[in-house]
């Protein structure tokens, strides 16, 4: 009896690059598809508009992704890698000292990934407004909030597993809302939402990492 072959997700992509040159076709079409998003929007974002952008064919667009969803997903990874890479050098950087200083300085680097990093900000809301991207914004939640839970459970032995997970993603969303929201106004109206991100962050992991009856840093 014949096996039946698993199908690929619908926005897997066709093939990883090997090669120099074909890796660099593929970031290419990502690098366009994150210029289409800052400049015009999700809804502009095409396989066609891609590769115009991009300066290539469309079948050059297709030997890697079969579809749009596809290079949006690839380009959710491509920010979460980059995201997490500032997450780390802010830990690597940071002298021992209180959570609260850390957590606000790790505030300050994903407000200023939401500024600086083309088309971010424009996909963040895509995947949680767009019935087609769910799956990739779910996957990106889940990826992220796993690698924050990591930080955070040395912080929380208290908490049971199941805890803090729950704890990780809803600090994640609730850094991520408002740093979106920051990154939509001027500098001055910006800076503001972003301290109050890190007020709402820090007031909400209190409770979970200096429990009552545990010495502490004042609320």
């Amino acid at each position: 009896m014949a096996t039946k072959r698993k199908k690929s997700p619908p926005n897997a992509p066709r093939r990883v690059p090997l090669q120099a040159r074909s890796q660099r076709r593929r970031e290419r079409i990502l690098d366009a598809t994150a210029a289409l998003l800052a400049s015009r929007g999700i809804d502009a974002v095409t396989t066609n508009a891609i590769a115009a952008r991009a300066r290539t064919s469309i079948g050059s667009v297709y030997e890697f992704f079969p579809n749009k969803e596809a290079v949006l997903h690839a380009l959710t990874a491509r920010y979460l890698e980059r995201l997490w890479a500032r997450t780390e050098a802010v830990l690597a950087e940071a002298p021992p000292g209180p959570w609260r200083e850390l957590t606000e300085r790790w505030i300050d680097a994903l407000a200023t990934f939401y500024r600086t990093e083309p088309g971010y900000r424009e996909l963040w809301f895509g995947a949680l407004l767009s019935g087609a991207l769910l799956s990739t914004g779910a996957a990106w939640g889940d990826e992220f909030s796993a690698r924050v839970e990591a930080i955070l459970s040395p912080l929380t032995p208290a908490l049971a597993p199941a805890e803090r997970r729950v704890v990780a993603r809803s600090t994640l969303y609730i850094a991520s809302t408002l740093l979106a929201l920051a990154a939509q106004q001027d500098e001055r109206q910006g800076a503001l939402y972003v301290e109050e991100a890190k007020k709402a962050v820090c007031r909400y992991l209190a409770p979970c990492i200096e429990p009552a009856g545990r010495p502490g840093e004042s609320a």
